[in-house]
C-alpha cells in the first residue's frame, strides 16, 4: 500500500527502504505483531524529513507565479477572533474583487501553531510580533493600540 501511494512498485519500494537502512545504519521499521512501527531513529527523522520535503515542494516543485484572478487556492490562516473581525474583512472583500476563486479558512489559535506552519498545514499565522515563532519570513501588517475604558467612579482605574 505504501509503495502504491507514491507510485512505486513493491520491489522498488523495498530497494529504496534497503538503501535508507544502509545509509542511516538502522532498520527504520520493525514489526510489532502484525503492525509495522518506526524505530526510535526513524521517529527522530520524521520532523526533518517532513521539513525537507515541504521545502522542496515550496521552492522547487510548486513554484508558479501567483495569478490572483486565475487562482482557486484556499488559504489557511491562524489568527485571533479579534483579527478576523478587524483585519480580514477588508482582505476578503478585496480578494472577492481581485481573486474571485480564492477562499480562506480562518483557524483559531492553537498551542502547536508553529508546528502546523512548519508542516505546511497552514499558510499564514497572524499574531502580535512577540508571539511569532522564529525562523519564518514575516511582515508587519499594521499597528494597533488598545485601551481600557472603565467607570469613572472606580478608583482602581485612575
Amino acid at each position: 500500500a505504501a509503495a502504491r501511494s507514491i507510485n512505486l512498485s513493491q520491489p522498488a519500494m523495498s530497494a529504496a527502504v534497503g538503501r535508507l537502512r544502509v545509509y542511516f545504519e538502522d532498520e527504520l521499521f520493525t514489526m510489532n505483531g502484525r503492525e509495522l512501527v518506526l524505530t526510535p531513529r526513524a521517529k527522530g527523522l520524521v520532523s526533518a524529513v517532513r521539513e525537507a520535503l515541504l521545502h522542496i515542494q515550496l521552492s522547487i516543485i510548486s513554484w508558479e507565479p501567483f495569478d490572483p484572478f486565475q487562482s482557486d487556492r484556499r488559504f489557511r490562516i491562524i489568527l485571533s477572533d479579534f483579527l478576523t473581525l478587524v483585519f480580514m474583512e477588508k482582505v476578503v472583500k478585496r480578494a472577492a474583487r481581485e481573486a474571485p476563486g480564492v477562499s480562506f479558512e480562518f483557524l483559531p489559535l492553537a498551542d502547536d501553531y508553529d508546528e502546523l506552519l512548519r508542516r505546511g498545514e497552514v499558510d499564514f499565522i497572524i499574531l502580535p510580533d512577540v508571539f511569532m515563532p522564529t525562523g519564518h519570513p514575516r511582515a508587519k501588517l499594521f499597528e494597533e493600540r488598545l485601551v481600557c475604558v472603565g467607570c469613572g467612579r472606580a478608583k482602581s482605574y485612575a
